[in-house]
């Protein structure tokens, strides 16, 4: 099976290999990752695991990355698609019900 590697790109920048590729395997950016991990099965929590462990970011860019890699959203646009409307939604049922 697959496994992702953290590697250095020459000028530094933190990207991830996937070993047991031939040996033409590029190297992937912290987004590229985040779809490959999701390829494989990983949820969205262990993606954001992984892109912390491999590239040293901060909850809210690994956060914001596992979702355009699951979901091909940003993390605001898929707030703003999903949770937004469920929420305001659910204040109407609440206003509605403390009128009863």
């Amino acid at each position: 099976m697959n496994k992702l590697e953290k590697t250095t790109s020459c000028d530094g920048v933190p990207e991830a290999k996937v070993t047991g590729q031939p040996p033409t395997s590029k190297e992937m950016s912290p987004l590229e990752t985040a779809q490959q991990a999701h390829a494989q099965g990983l949820g969205v929590i262990e993606i954001i695991r992984l892109l912390r462990s491999l590239f040293d970011l901060s909850l809210i860019e690994a956060k914001d990355l596992a979702h355009q890699g699951v979901y091909s959203l940003t993390l605001n646009d898929y707030q703003e698609h999903y949770l937004v409307p469920m929420l305001l939604e659910a204040l109407k049922e609440d206003d509605a019900w403390e009128e009863d």
